[in-house]
C-alpha cells in the first residue's frame, strides 16, 4: 500500500534523471555537429584543394599546349628549313615561350632528327639531354605519324630521369607548304618538368602541403592523388590534405567547451527548479490526501487508494477484507478534557492501528474518531480477524495525557470481498458490523445499568 506514496516520493529523482538524460543527449548532438562539421569542412576544403591544383595544373600544360600549336604556324619556318640557323631560331623563338619562361625545355628536330634547336632554362648535362631525347621519341614519332595538318600536337606526360615532364610536340608549317614536302617540316617540342618550383606554382591557393609527384608504379600513400590524367594515369600528385575543419576546431574549443559548461550549469539550475516546483506540488497533493493529525490517509486518499487497479483485482479474487473501528464514548473526553487531549488520543488509536495491521496494508482515518484498514490476502478473514484482535489487545492499555489517564474503548466491524458484489456494497458491509457491534455493545451496557 507504500508503493503509490514511493512511486511519487521518487517523481522528482525522475524529473531530474530525465533533465540528466537530455542534457547529456544535448551535449552528444552538439558533440556529434560539431565533429560533423569538421570533417565537412575539412572534405570540402580537400575537394576545392583538389579542382584548385587541377585547374592550376591544366592551365599550365594548357599553356605550353597552346604555345606550341602557335610555333606550328610561324611565318619563319620557310628560313628555318632552307637555311637553318640557331641564331635565326633563337631570335624567332626567344620572344615567345622561352624568352618568357613559360617551358623549360625546348628542342626543334628535323625530319632526320637533327637537332635544330635547343633551348634549356638550365643547361643539361650531355647524358641528361641524351635521355630527354628518348623521352621525347614517342611524340616525335606520334608528329611525324600524323596526316599533314596545321595545329595537330601531340602531347602528354612522360618520365624524364625520375621527374615527371609535360610534353608538347608539333610540326612546322610554312606559309609556302607546296614547296616542301612533309619529311622537310620539322618538329618543335616544348617541355614543362614538374619539379619543386613548377609544383609550389601550382599550389597558388596554398590549399595543401607537401605537393609531389608519384609515378603509376609505385604506392603514392595519399587518398588524395590527381591522376594526370584520365584512368589508366602515368603519374599522380599527391599532397598533405588541407585541415580546414580540424583548425576551425581547435579555435572554437573554447567556445564549445564554455558552451558546454553553460549547458551544464543551466541542466543544474533547471533541475533544482523543477524538482523543487515538483516536491511542492507533490507535497501538496499528498497533504491533501493525508490527516494532518495522524499522518494516515484521509478520506479524499483512501477513496483514491480504494479505486486502484490493485483494489479491484483482489477484489474480484475475493481477496478483500475491510475493517471500520470507531472509538467508543470520544465526545465526553474532548468535552472534559479538552481537544488537545482528544487529539492526543486520535493519534495513539492511530498508532495502534497502524502496529496492528501489516506494513502493506492501507490504513486510513475516514473522519472523526472513525478508522479504516484494507488486507488484500489470499486468505483476508484470516487477517482481517488478527488485526482487529490485535487492535482490540492493544486498547487495554491507558492512554496518560498530562495529568489524565485515559482507557480507550471502541467498536469494530469487518466485511469480506466474498460478502459484497462491489467496493461501495463493501464498505456498506463493513459500517453495518461496526454499528451492530457498537448498538450491541450499548445494548449490553444498558442491561448492566439496569440489573446494577
Amino acid at each position: 500500500m507504500n508503493q503509490h506514496k514511493t512511486a511519487i516520493e521518487d517523481i522528482p529523482n525522475r524529473i531530474r534523471m530525465s533533465l540528466a538524460a537530455m542534457m547529456f543527449g544535448v551535449m552528444a548532438v552538439i558533440v556529434i555537429m560539431v565533429i560533423w562539421m569538421t570533417d565537412i569542412m575539412d572534405e570540402l576544403a580537400q575537394e576545392y584543394a583538389a579542382e584548385l591544383i587541377e585547374l592550376s595544373l591544366r592551365e599550365q600544360t594548357s599553356t605550353i599546349y597552346t604555345v606550341t600549336q602557335d610555333e606550328a604556324r610561324w611565318g619563319a619556318g620557310d628560313s628555318w628549313i632552307l637555311a637553318p640557323n640557331g641564331q635565326a631560331i633563337y631570335g624567332d623563338v626567344g620572344s615567345s615561350a622561352t624568352g618568357t619562361g613559360t617551358v623549360d625545355l625546348s628542342y626543334i628536330f628535323s625530319r632526320s632528327d637533327k637537332v635544330l634547336y635547343v633551348y634549356e632554362k638550365t643547361p643539361l648535362s650531355g647524358e641528361t639531354r641524351t635521355n630527354v631525347y628518348a623521352a621525347l621519341a614517342p611524340f616525335i614519332t606520334a608528329v611525324h605519324d600524323a596526316p599533314l595538318q596545321t595545329g595537330f600536337v601531340a602531347n602528354g606526360f612522360t618520365d624524364i630521369d625520375g621527374e615527371l615532364a609535360f610534353v608538347a610536340a608539333t610540326r612546322m608549317s610554312p606559309q609556302n607548304r607546296s614547296a616542301f614536302s612533309a619529311a622537310d617540316l620539322p618538329v618543335v617540342t616544348n617541355i614543362l618538368i614538374l619539379n619543386d618550383a613548377n609544383l609550389e606554382g601550382i599550389n597558388q591557393g596554398q590549399l595543401a602541403r607537401n605537393i609531389e609527384v608519384a609515378f603509376a608504379s609505385t604506392d603514392h600513400g595519399s587518398e588524395l592523388a590527381l591522376p594526370l590524367f584520365g584512368r589508366d594515369a602515368f603519374a599522380y600528385l599527391c599532397w598533405t590534405p588541407p585541415a580546414v575543419g580540424q583548425q576551425v576546431l581547435s579555435r572554437s574549443t573554447r567556445f564549445i567547451a564554455g558552451l558546454l559548461v553553460v549547458i551544464t550549469l543551466g541542466h543544474f539550475y533547471v533541475s533544482h527548479i523543477v524538482s523543487r516546483l515538483a516536491r511542492a506540488f507533490l507535497q501538496e497533493s499528498e497533504d491533501a490526501r493525508t490527516d494532518g493529525l495522524t499522518g494516515l490517509l484521509n478520506r479524499t486518499g483512501f477513496d483514491e487508494a480504494m479505486e486502484s487497479p490493485e483494489i479491484a483485482k483482489a477484489m474480484r479474487a475475493g481477496h478483500l477484507g475491510v475493517v471500520i473501528f470507531d472509538m467508543d464514548k470520544f465526545k465526553p473526553i474532548n468535552d472534559s478534557y479538552g481537544h488537545h487531549v482528544g487529539d492526543v488520543a486520535l493519534q495513539t488509536v492511530a498508532q495502534r492501528l497502524q502496529s496492528s495491521a501489516r506494513a502493506r496494508d492501507l490504513v486510513a482515518r475516514l473522519g472523526g474518531d472513525e478508522f479504516a484498514a484494507v488486507v488484500i490476502d489470499p486468505d483476508p478473514e484470516r487477517v482481517v480477524k488478527k488485526v482487529m484482535l490485535r487492535m482490540e489487545q492493544a486498547n487495554l492499555s491507558p492512554i496518560k495525557v498530562d495529568d489524565h489517564v485515559l482507557t480507550l474503548e471502541a467498536s469494530m466491524g469487518f466485511a469480506l470481498a466474498s460478502d459484497a458484489g462491489d467496493l461501495r456494497q463493501l464498505m456498506m458491509a463493513a459500517d453495518a458490523s461496526m454499528y451492530a457491534a457498537k448498538t450491541a455493545k450499548e445494548f449490553r451496557e444498558d442491561v448492566e445499568g439496569a440489573v446494577a
